[in-house]
Parts: structure tokens; sequence; C-alpha cells
């Protein structure tokens, strides 16, 4: 009789723990069906990019769960990938940013996309200013479009990071299809007096793109020394100092074609430019 009631109560143990596991499996499995994760992926495609400038810095969430996505992003290009701590010779891709509504998780979430694939998303901390900067421009059939810089970790894993602000307002010129310096510092520009007409046509407070070329500085105690020139819509604005460009000349004479974000201000007497070019220690 003991034993009988033994078998009886390993079979109900044995029972409930079949059905707790069945339960288990059901659970997962409703968490990533395909249903699911077809419902994740509905993001808002197409439209007409809205470049971001880069003037900040956003490390990419997620990226740990989205490593096979980096990888095929990347392509035929991993060769170009940096370590972390190499910030300025790594590989950039061009990035999109589209808010996704349908996500079961979050339905603020904000996702990056590079080459078609989700390779993470803006950390939940900042997806507020990022709304504010999304929802209206899909209101006019536009995305946001930004360089995304991707390092290889200690780890082995790859690491994105998105160089955008979205607080920072929009050029008033037509984005250069050339390389783009990161924006970390404001350089003062020298003979804009000569080009206050082009200047005044974009106004006080705005932000442009500026080519840049080699040259030399035109007068005064530095006259013929080597210096770098702006251009904002092939129009010549100015130079940086001969201080500046014992800092600046080798580094951009090396990745010329390239161009830089450049603000205009209301000086003193005149309207200046500003270039924003990166770090030179």
């Amino acid at each position: 009789m003991g034993f009988v009631i033994i078998v009886v109560v390993v079979l109900i143990v044995v029972g409930l723990a079949l059905s707790k596991t069945q339960t288990n499996q059901q659970t997962a499995t409703a968490k990533h069906s395909p249903a699911r994760e077809a419902q994740n992926a509905i993001i808002q495609r197409g439209g007409i990019p809205y470049r971001l400038l880069p003037t900040g810095r956003v490390t990419v969430a997620g990226p740990y769960y989205h490593q096979r996505e980096i990888i095929t992003a990347i392509g035929d290009r991993l060769r170009e990938v940096m370590p972390v701590g190499q910030w300025d010779q790594t590989l950039e891709l061009d990035a999109e940013i589209r808010r996704q509504p349908n996500n079961t998780h979050d339905s603020d979430a904000v996702v990056v996309i590079i080459n078609g694939l989700i390779v993470g998303y803006i950390p939940s901390e900042n997806t507020y200013e990022w709304q504010q900067l999304l929802q209206p421009l899909e209101s006019q059939s536009q995305f946001a479009l930004a360089k995304a810089a991707i390092y290889l970790k200690n780890d082995g894993n790859y690491l994105v990071v998105l160089k955008a602000n979205p607080s920072i307002p929009p050029t008033k010129n037509a984005y250069p299809n050339v390389e783009i310096l990161d924006a970390d510092w404001l350089i003062a520009v020298s003979g804009e007096e000569n080009s206050q007409d082009i200047l005044t046509k974009y106004g006080e407070e705005s932000w442009v793109w500026a080519t840049l070329e080699t040259g030399t500085i035109p007068k005064g105690k530095y006259k013929d020394a080597p210096t770098i020139w702006a251009r904002v819509d092939d129009n010549l604005i100015g130079y940086i100092s001969a201080m500046q460009s014992e800092r600046y000349f080798i580094y951009i004479k090396r990745r010329l074609p390239c161009a830089c974000v450049a603000h205009i201000k209301q000086g003193g007497r005149k309207l200046e430019l500003e270039l924003m070019l990166p770090s030179r220690n």
C-alpha cells in the first residue's frame, strides 16, 4: 500500500513539472514567435533623408543582441573597423533613425538601422528628445539620417556610436558628398568680411556645410603661410589662423576632399563664420 502511494505522489509531481515546463515553453514561444518579432520589426520605410549634423555622440543600446546584423551591415569593410579608442579612424556608415511605435516592449522605441538592418536602439532615457524630432519629420515624409561609427570592443563584439544631436537645427545648404569631419571644436575664420553678402543670405545663428581646401594666408604677419580655406556653396569665405593651421593643416590635407559643419553668428561689426572641427591635441 505504501509503495502505491509513493508511486502516485511521484506521478503527480512529474505531471506538475511537465505541465509547468510546457507552460514556460508556450510563454517563451509567444515572446519570440514570428508574429511577435514581425510586429516589433514594423518600421516606416522610405521617405526623404533629413541629414543630421555630426555635433553629438550617442552610444547605441542593445548591440550585443544585434551582432549578426552589424557584421552583415558592415559587409566587406570589416578591416576598416578600428578598436575602441581610435575614435576618428574607424569605419563610418550612414544610419537611419526611425520610430518603432509597434514595439511590444516600448512604444517610444527608436531604432538605428544600417543598410536595412536594425543594429540597436537609442537609449530609452534619450528617446523623448528624439521623438520630438522624428514625429514631425514623418509627417513630412522624411526620416533622420546620420553617420554611425563602428568600433571593435575588447570582448570581440561591435560597438555603434551615432554622431548626431536631435536638438541641433538643420543646415541651410545642401549636404556635400565628401568625407565629413567630426564636430568637436568651434574654430574662428578670418577674411569673411569680404563675403558678408553670402553669409547674410543664410542669416545669423545658421548652420551650413563648408567644404575645405588648402591655401595660403593672404596678408599680415603670416602672409603666404599654409592654411585651410572654407567654401560655402562654392563661395570662398575665409581661412583659419596660422596657429590653428599648425594643428589642422596636415590632418585636413590628408582627408581632402572633405567638409565640416560651420556656424554663422553675429559678431561685433559683421557676420562671422566658425568651423566645427575635430579635437586635435
